[in-house]
């Protein structure tokens, strides 16, 4: 049997070098003193390795645009998510919070990742229903791209999951005493808070009573017609001994979201989310 020739990385480079220069095997195998079958075999060795070095080089280039087009998605939904999970306290209306947070970040940010190129045409909203097949594609791919996001998301930070269940919890908790609150309410005025005010002025209120507490009935004494005029539609309303109650009931409440809120915040924070998307992997990733 006869025994396989080693060739030195010098001899290959010179061989490949000359091959470049269009030179023929046999007279390439002259030149350095080996077989021209030898000469082809390295010559192919050399090309299928280059080949495979192109596939891979355009592998990773596609998995790293993929890879950053998911990242966008997650930061997308990250931003959605600290919106939606604002406590009371820090809104500037009197929301009913959503109780369904993955459901209602699929539907915004579809709809807003998609609106410019799709429900937006010629000055007009177009409704989805409207749309033709290349376009239900886009929607529905933009979609998945988000499905994707709020799933991945959850799978990079455990912790987060049960955060999202408990403030859906008390959302709702906190729905349900709000909409009693207001059906008794809304109607009636309050130490000259018209009919149309009063929304506003329990959301005052509801800040009020959220940083400072809610004083005790026997430190609340009559207040003049002056002090009135000075004060905030949201300390009126908490003169009312009947309101100071059903805040007080509320106000547990306030407390529960403002603090999973904090969590939340914390687990999302740019610095925590990087650190978590650099070590972990979740199955929408890009294999790179």
């Amino acid at each position: 049997m006869a025994r396989k020739t080693e060739v030195s990385a010098e001899k290959r480079a010179e061989i490949l070098e000359l091959h470049g220069r269009d030179l023929a095997n046999l007279e390439i195998g002259k030149r350095v003193g080996i077989d021209r079958r030898k000469v082809k075999t390295i010559i192919k060795e050399a090309e299928n390795t280059r080949d495979f070095e192109a596939v891979a080089n355009a592998r990773r280039d596609i998995a790293g645009i993929l890879l950053r087009q998911h990242i966008a998605n997650i930061e997308e939904v990250r931003q959605e998510l600290l919106e939606l999970t604002l406590p009371p306290n820090l809104r500037n209306k009197l929301d009913i919070l959503v109780v369904n947070l993955a459901s209602a970040m699929r539907t915004k940010l579809t709809d807003s990742k998609i609106a410019l190129d799709l429900l937006l045409m010629e000055g007009r909203i177009v409704k989805v229903n409207d749309l033709n097949a290349t376009q239900v594609v886009k929607f529905r791919t933009a979609r998945r791209e988000i499905e994707n996001a709020v799933d991945g998301l959850k799978e990079h930070i455990p912790e987060l999951g049960p955060l999202i269940n408990r403030w859906e919890q008390v959302a709702n908790s906190y729905n349900i005493k709000l909409q009693e609150f207001l059906n008794k309410h809304k109607n009636e005025e309050f130490f000259e808070i018209k009919k149309d005010r009063i929304e506003p002025a329990i959301l005052s209120a509801i800040k009020i009573a959220s940083e400072k507490g809610i004083s005790d009935e026997d430190s609340i004494v009559s207040s003049s017609p002056e002090q009135l005029k000075k004060m905030s539609s949201g300390e009126k309303l908490l003169l009312n001994r009947e309101i100071r109650q059903e805040l007080k009931a509320l106000l547990p409440i306030i407390y529960d979201l403002k603090h999973i809120y904090v969590q939340v915040e914390e687990l999302l924070s740019p610095a925590q989310l990087n650190k978590k998307l650099l070590i972990s992997r979740c199955k929408h990733c890009p294999v790179p």
